[in-house]
C-alpha cells in the first residue's frame, strides 16, 4: 500500500526475451483500487523497489537506483 488508502498497489517486472534488453526488463507501479490495473508508473528497470521514504502521502520507489516520486498522478523521477 504506496498511499495508506487501505488498497495495495503491485509493483511488475515483466522478464521475457521480449520485454527485457540491456537497460532492463519492462516494468509498471499498477494502482488496483478500480476494477482494472491502471499504471500509474511505467519503467525500464533491472531493479524496482519501494522505498522507505515518502513524498507527500506516497512512498517512493526507486528503479534502477534512482529515486521515483508520485506526482500528479504518476511516479516520475525525482529531481
Amino acid at each position: 500500500d504506496l498511499n495508506g488508502d487501505g488498497i495495495p498497489e503491485a509493483l511488475a517486472r515483466i522478464e521475457s526475451p521480449e520485454s527485457c534488453g540491456t537497460r532492463g526488463c519492462t516494468a509498471y507501479v499498477l494502482d488496483l483500487s478500480g476494477p482494472t490495473a491502471r499504471s500509474i508508473g511505467d519503467f525500464t528497470a533491472q531493479s524496482l523497489t519501494v522505498l522507505p521514504t515518502k513524498t507527500g502521502a506516497w512512498r517512493d520507489v526507486s528503479v534502477n537506483g534512482f529515486k521515483q516520486v508520485f506526482q500528479t498522478g504518476k511516479y516520475v523521477s525525482a529531481r
